[in-house]
């Protein structure tokens, strides 16, 4: 058997997802389970995933409709996988990203010194700019791929396609190697007591917000790899088909992500490293493998 190529399996995708029934199928199957309870991540991020998804495959025909199809799909089964692997994994494991964030800070848990400069209760400024860049992961990479889908359109199927391996990657870790963040391991007396300025503030600002996201996919020990590193991550990597002062932009804020997630205490430095690697090794990993896949837009 000849064995097939990067770009015959493309265009194989693309051809099968071509055909109108094929895509009225998958369209009423992605809104059935976006609207099955504990399924939706947000209002915002069914409407930027069912959106591009039903104008790319009803009403311009578009042939990124397949890449479009296989990111929702993804980000379903990430929600699911995520949603039940601390209780069917194993662990959680709380002692080795302690040990080894001891040893990228000299000695120091990063997140311990960086809460140094968080006040319960009384939240500054900067408490507040990483409660807004935190709450962008909800809808970055969506509205990333609209941006890309207009302007650079090129780009499109491999950023597509590279977050869904990622979402897919990202899942299986946390089935297989459940992590507890920063803020359990103080819970459980592994390190000294970590804040949670997103919880405090959230409480302020939404009551009951958090515990609206635990019920719709949330898992407490999925810290490794952080995923929104990874989604930043992304979002800076498409960044970089542009001009010089947007690659700029997209790299400061996979930078301010890092470090807000670390300070917050809902992340070690070294999720955030696997999370960096996760989406770098797919997104150029997608490129190499599949080389002829910008025809496809």
């Amino acid at each position: 058997m000849t064995p097939v190529g990067g770009d015959e399996f493309a265009e194989c995708v693309r051809r099968h997802l071509s055909h109108r029934a094929t895509r009225y199928v998958v369209l009423a199957s992605t809104l059935a389970l976006l609207l099955i309870p504990n399924t939706i991540l947000s209002s915002l991020t069914a409407l930027l995933l069912i959106v591009p998804l039903a104008v790319s495959g009803i009403l311009v025909r578009d042939k990124s409709f397949a890449f479009w199809s296989i990111y929702v799909v993804s980000m379903m089964v990430y929600t699911r996988i995520r949603g039940v692997a601390d209780s069917i994994g194993p662990g959680p494991f709380v002692e080795y990203p302690i040990w080894l964030d001891r040893a990228l800070g000299l000695g120091t848990v990063p997140t311990i010194y960086l809460q140094r400069w968080y006040t319960p209760g009384s939240p500054h400024w900067w408490d507040y700019a990483g409660l807004a860049t935190y709450l962008t992961h909800y809808f970055a990479v969506p509205a990333t791929a609209l941006i890309l889908w207009r302007l650079r359109p090129s780009i499109l199927p491999k950023f597509l396609l590279a977050v869904s391996i990622g979402l897919t990657a990202g899942a299986l870790i946390h089935l297989l190697v459940p992590t507890a963040p920063p803020w359990i391991a103080g819970q459980l007396g592994e390190l000294p007591i970590v804040f949670r300025p997103l919880i405090d503030l959230l409480g302020g600002l939404a009551p009951g917000a958090y515990e609206f996201g635990s019920r719709i996919g949330g898992n407490d020990v999925a810290a490794m790899p952080s995923m929104h590193v990874a989604a930043a991550a992304y979002v800076a990597l498409a960044a970089n088909s542009g001009p010089r002062w947007i690659a700029i932009l997209g790299s400061g804020y996979a930078l301010l992500m890092t470090a807000t997630l670390v300070y917050f205490g809902e992340h070690y430095v070294i999720d955030a490293v696997a999370g960096l690697a996760l989406a770098w090794t797919t997104w150029f990993g997608v490129g190499r493998l599949l080389p002829g896949i910008h025809s496809m837009s």
